[in-house]
């Protein structure tokens, strides 16, 4: 029996696709409250049948943070996708952070060494270092006296719970997924870029650094996991581009102009200000923030080929045809809507 944390959000929505499709019936963990309509559009735009492939899941209310509820889900278990995490880069979302990325995680440890349960492991991109100029890999450390967000930090923190489980007998395999391009979750997360573009997007900045189609990372995971492969971690990239060449692609893919004007630093630096004001004046949470406006500059390029060394039938889907799916996912699904 396999168990999935995190199975409403972008990741564990396709990861349950990936894994229903091949046979398997699972158990994912979800909150009380969760709303499972993203991922029910995730599994029709992949299938017709996707109602009789929904019923191979058995959804388990609990939560990371919650050892008793956890416990009861592990039950008859063999292996457990740790797919949940906060992603957020609001400082003000720092508890919650703590709670589930970390907490979450030294709790699915302890479960998994108590009941010889092998973890393959989501981690980021963001535990690796940044600003060099050779394509970062799996060696690459994180520097601790450069400029982080809490979500950076709190991934750096979650893998050191994994190592020193890996001490303590675990059997793991870690994933370092670059930025998660997918569909279905419209209006959350990477996939919300998407929207944006289709909703009218004028200004690009000139950063850089990876993307990985979902369906790539969840058959990555897959494949790991599945393998004899232990206490290793990979780099899950498709490639390297600019924020401007995927804004291009995306408003190609959706038969828009491209966004036409360069946001410098400073126009940047004034947005995140005018937008933390805004939230304090509405209560509603930014778009752009502090940590996403500076990010948007750096240049960080990844390389993600040890994977393709270790599992030879692996291989990454082209850029182009990524953003062409989704985009004909977006618009599929807009009309139906």
């Amino acid at each position: 029996m396999i168990l999935v944390t995190g199975g409403s959000g972008l990741v564990g929505s396709h990861l349950l696709y990936e894994l229903t499709s091949s046979g398997f019936k699972v158990k994912a963990l979800k909150r009380s409250t969760s709303d499972l309509s993203n991922l029910k559009k995730t599994f029709k735009i992949y299938n017709s049948n996707y109602k009789e492939l929904l019923n191979k899941i058995e959804w388990i209310d609990g939560d990371v943070s919650n050892t008793e509820s956890l416990r009861e889900a592990c039950k008859g278990v063999k292996t457990i996708y740790h797919c949940a995490a906060i992603v957020s880069f609001n400082p003000e979302d720092k508890e919650k952070i703590h709670n589930i990325n970390i907490e979450g995680t030294s709790n699915i440890v302890n479960l998994c060494i108590e009941n010889s349960i092998r973890l393959c492991f989501v981690s980021s991109i963001a535990t690796l270092g940044n600003f060099t100029s050779s394509p970062i890999n799996e060696n690459s450390h994180f520097n601790k006296n450069t400029p982080h967000s809490e979500y950076s930090y709190s991934k750096f923190l979650s893998e050191e719970i994994i190592w020193k489980g890996v001490d303590r007998g675990l059997n793991t395999v870690i994933v370092n997924p670059s930025i998660i391009l997918g569909f279905g979750h419209w209006n959350t997360g990477s996939s919300k870029l998407i929207t944006t573009v289709a909703n009218g997007l004028a200004f690009y900045t000139k950063g850089m650094t990876g993307y990985i189609d979902v369906r790539d990372l969840c058959r990555a995971m897959h494949l790991l996991a599945d393998s004899d492969i232990k206490s290793e971690r990979f780099i899950i990239n498709g490639g390297n581009f600019t924020y401007q060449e995927l804004f291009s692609q995306i408003a190609k893919g959706l038969n828009l102009d491209a966004p036409k004007y360069y946001a410098s630093p400073l126009l940047t630096g004034i947005g995140w200000r005018i937008a933390k004001l805004k939230t304090k004046l509405s209560g509603k949470k930014a778009s752009l923030t502090k940590e996403t406006a500076r990010s948007s500059h750096n240049i960080s390029k990844y390389d993600g080929s040890k994977i393709t060394n270790f599992i030879k039938n692996f291989s990454y889907t082209p850029f182009e045809q990524t953003i062409m799916d989704i985009c004909k996912a977006y618009k599929v699904q807009e009309f139906n809507d």
